[in-house]
């Protein structure tokens, strides 16, 4: 023992020697005690080296701060741990300072209070809220955007709500279609769009004038899966542009008007960018993507307008995500949870290169889908408010009795979790959370949380999948049966195998273009499963189950629409599944029994009406009844509606009410979930309003000296 180590109060203490390892002890994600670290103060050493700097923690320290922790935003503890947490976050900064590169200094964030003295203002604009695909006019009086029900392109006004449109279709055109991203040439004479179908036909690059004449194909080719226009080149010649390959490889391009000749500046991975923004100028490329293959988070990065150069421009542990340039081309708007919720930041940008530190802008913006910044200055942008949240309830099912009434399974991510599924053994939950993002969607930063229902402890998997729509625990307890879409393009939504243990994805069957797989779920052995296949050529539903040592498939029911979850009896020998037509009126949802070998199903229950729906449907433990969601849902841009669970024998007759309502099921199916103690239930509820439509202004900080 040495001197130092006496006058150490840890020197007994085994370190903790990684993010993972702190995150461990805390019991949550590396993402989180890293922005409790920066926000909070979190206790973290770091070990200096000749490049870099690693971490380590000491498990006393971090039960003490814990223990006396304040969230951000709240005042800090009075005592010991309240102003030693900020001399602890000074320091941070000084060693940071003296390891970054070319001895740059780190200055925190600029409070938004800063932009507020500036007279940057942000506001709601009446009116309906728009197109998730819509685009500002370079004045900011429209918005542009495609109708999907006409193939029409419409000019809102923003000032007056009036509306023109124009036809976007060709006389060539047979199938329906929808023109998607609108953007209006420099000049204002014309328009350029991608025109997409729903019979799965090659994307195209079109062009039409502001008048309606000349529509006419720019760009159109057999390998491409999907084109985005971003931006016309100041000289209109050129529009920059998102090519989706087949093969499942991402490109951002320049497009010649004159010929449809592409440029290619920078081939990707099944990676992609979320937003692709060209400077006014035209002389760089602005970007978001996750660095690594590894890790959702995004970060910022800067490409040349030939491709010859890039930068990284925000990097950061958050996620970030690209919003927009402003207008003159030396400032990056960006959102970022690295506060712990989505922010609106900014950055400087001089000559290709970050410029000082950003700021932060606006805090707290909600689910945020950017459309444009104008040339005056003013950003739009969607906010979403839509909320979905896994939640537990505890009834009496023999009595229809709610013995506790539904609770959110999170609240480290309120309004973001799914999906729901209890494991084997009752001893486990795990539900799919999506972080805040600006994408409207489950993108590939959703996760998997398993959680322990006796200690709370949770763990965090990455499937690495879009949209995980469905989740079904193995009979071993092993693996979570997934339907999603792969990183991969090339396949729509298939289905998937994840390891519980280790968080592998193997694919269990997929599905290029002409199917959809959905509802998948195990047999009782767990050597098969059930699932559904959509099959576009022939417009039905398939119910199918598939042997997994051999691949063998037997097709048990087939209808126009097989939707709302799927449940296999205790016993593995039914499947109940629901039923919708819609091809007439009345239109009927009607819930099947239908033999696990093979056989005649048969109607346990039909709900009869234009807005009358079953949403979802399971199975209580012992088999002796099986529980439905039924509810009026009403159309609309907020869809809305009480879903209310039923009980009914699975011999039939009336079905009774259980006496429990949740709000607006639009996502209840496919997730509703008994316990095997056949009291609790999960399912997804969701709350749901139009997206509003917001501005930013004024918000641009005065430039500073350059390097």
């Amino acid at each position: 023992m040495t001197d130092d180590d006496n006058r150490n109060p840890h020197f007994e203490e085994t370190r903790l020697e990684s993010w993972k390892a702190i995150a461990a002890h805390l019991k949550r994600d590396v993402r989180t005690v890293r922005r409790w670290e920066k926000a909070e103060g979190l206790p973290v050493h770091r070990q200096l080296h000749l490049t870099r700097s690693s971490v380590y923690a000491y498990a006393s320290e971090l039960d003490v701060w814990r223990a006396t922790r304040r969230p951000a935003g709240e005042s800090p503890a009075s005592g010991w741990f309240g102003p030693h947490a900020r001399a602890l976050a000074l320091a941070s900064l000084v060693i940071l300072a003296l390891v970054s590169p070319g001895g740059g200094r780190v200055i925190p964030a600029t409070p938004a209070t800063a932009a507020q003295e500036r007279g940057m203002v942000a506001r709601q604009l009446p009116g309906p809220g728009a197109d998730p695909h819509a685009v500002p006019s370079p004045d900011g009086r429209y918005l542009l955007y495609g109708d999907p029900a006409t193939g029409d392109l419409i000019w809102r006004d923003l000032n007056s709500a009036e509306t023109r449109r124009i036809s976007a279709k060709l006389a060539t055109d047979e199938a329906a279609g929808t023109p998607l991203w609108p953007i209006l040439s420099p000049d204002g004479k014309e328009v350029v769009y991608a025109w997409g179908t729903d019979e799965n036909t090659v994307p195209e690059l079109r062009l039409i004038s502001i008048n309606g004449s000349n529509p006419r194909i720019v760009h159109r080719n057999d390998e491409t899966a999907a084109v985005q226009p971003e931006a016309w080149s100041p000289d209109g010649m050129r529009v920059l542009a998102q090519l989706t390959r087949k093969d499942g490889a991402n490109q951002i391009a320049w497009i010649a008007l004159a010929d449809g000749s592409v440029r290619v500046v920078k081939t990707l991975d099944w990676r992609y960018p979320f937003e692709v923004r060209l400077s006014p100028d035209g002389r760089y490329i602005a970007y978001d993507l996750a660095p690594r293959e590894d890790s959702p988070e995004r970060d910022i990065f800067l490409l040349t307008a030939d491709g010859s150069r890039e930068t990284s421009v925000v990097q950061h542990s958050a996620n970030d995500f690209l919003l927009g340039w402003a207008p003159d081309g030396q400032h990056l708007l960006f959102a970022s949870d690295r506060t712990g919720t989505l922010g609106v930041w900014v950055v400087q940008v001089v000559d290709g290169r970050p410029q000082g530190s950003p700021e932060l802008l606006r805090k707290d913006v909600g689910r945020i889908r950017p459309l444009g910044v104008t040339r005056n200055g003013a950003f739009y942008y969607l906010v979403a408010t839509w909320m979905n949240d896994a939640s537990f309830a505890v009834l009496d099912l023999a009595t229809g009795t709610v013995l506790a009434r539904p609770a959110n399974a999170s609240e480290r991510w309120e309004g973001s979790t799914s999906l729901p599924t209890w494991s084997p053994d009752g001893e486990y939950v795990a539900y799919v959370t999506q972080p805040p993002d600006v994408h409207f969607s489950t993108g590939l930063d959703a996760r998997i949380i398993v959680r322990s229902l006796k200690t709370r402890e949770e763990r965090e998997l990455w499937p690495q999948l879009n949209q995980i729509s469905f989740m079904s625990w193995s009979p071993d307890g092993r693996s979570l049966l997934l339907t999603g879409f792969d990183k991969n393009v090339a396949y729509n939504q298939s289905v998937y195998r994840m390891d519980v243990g280790t968080g592998k994805v193997i694919p269990v069957v997929q599905t290029k273009y002409e199917a959809t797989l959905s509802n998948g779920t195990w047999s009782a052995e767990g050597r098969a499963i059930f699932y559904v296949r959509d099959q576009s050529s022939t417009k039905r539903s398939y119910l199918l189950v598939r042997t997994l040592d051999t691949g063998q498939e037997k097709e048990l029911h087939a209808a126009p629409w097989l939707a709302g979850g799927l449940a296999l009896s205790p016993d593995g020998s039914q499947v109940a599944i629901i039923e919708t037509d819609r091809r007439g009126l009345p239109h009927t949802d009607r819930l099947l029994l239908v033999p696990a070998g093979g056989g005649q199903a048969r109607e346990l229950h039909l709900a009869l009406g234009s807005d009358e729906h079953l949403f979802d449907v399971a199975w209580t433990p012992e088999a002796t009844a099986v529980l439905f969601v039924q509810g009026r849902l009403t159309g609309g841009q907020a869809p809305s509606s009480q879903g209310e669970l039923w009980r009914i024998s699975p011999a039939g007759g009336e079905p009774q009410r259980l006496g429990l309502l949740v709000d607006a099921p639009l996502v209840m199916g496919r997730s509703l979930r008994v316990h095997p103690d056949g009291q609790r239930v999960a399912f997804t509820s969701m709350r749901f309003s139009p997206p509003q439509l917001w501005v930013m202004e004024n918000f641009l900080p005065p430039l500073k000296a350059g390097r």
